[in-house]
């Protein structure tokens, strides 16, 4: 496990305990670095309803202060905390599964290496693979493996 996995990993317990006392949800959490410093983004969810900027502000308030208590990063970052947005990445089987009857966009790597585009809705998911009806009506199952990046395509 890589160390800022490991650090990811540390943190989203915090960081789930912190959002669930006011009523949110972790939809994702990335640290990476961002140009020269690290940045730690923590993406909002509400069951069943919308993440407003009031909500991002108490979650970054708070969790900034248990951050800073229990120290789990050793050098300096920045932390972001935000919706994932309409269009939000899917990056685990978690995601999928919310995605269920959702539109989606989805690259993938072939076999050969050659990446295809498929666009769809999602009928099922597992801890492996989505089942994903493209526009022309064939549905087909895609292994996580083979995912280069999804996302939610919003229906205008």
């Amino acid at each position: 496990m890589s160390r800022s996995s490991r650090i990811e990993s540390e943190v989203e317990g915090l960081a789930q305990t912190v959002a669930e006392s006011l009523g949110l949800e972790i939809y994702d959490l990335v640290f990476r670095r961002g140009g020269p410093r690290w940045k730690l983004q923590v993406f909002l969810d509400r069951p069943g309803g919308r993440v407003g900027l009031d909500d991002c502000e108490q979650v970054s308030r708070q969790l900034s202060r248990e951050l800073d208590l229990l120290d789990p990063i050793p050098h300096a970052y920045d932390l972001e905390v935000s919706s994932p947005g309409m269009d939000r990445p899917l990056r685990s089987p978690r995601h999928w599964k919310k995605a269920e009857g959702q539109q989606v966009k989805v690259r993938l790597r072939e076999p050969g290496g050659k990446v295809q585009t498929i666009v769809g809705r999602v009928l099922a998911a597992d801890p492996a693979a989505a089942r994903v009806e493209d526009e022309d009506g064939t549905a087909r199952e895609i292994s996580f493996d083979a995912v280069v990046s999804a996302r939610i395509q919003p229906d205008w």
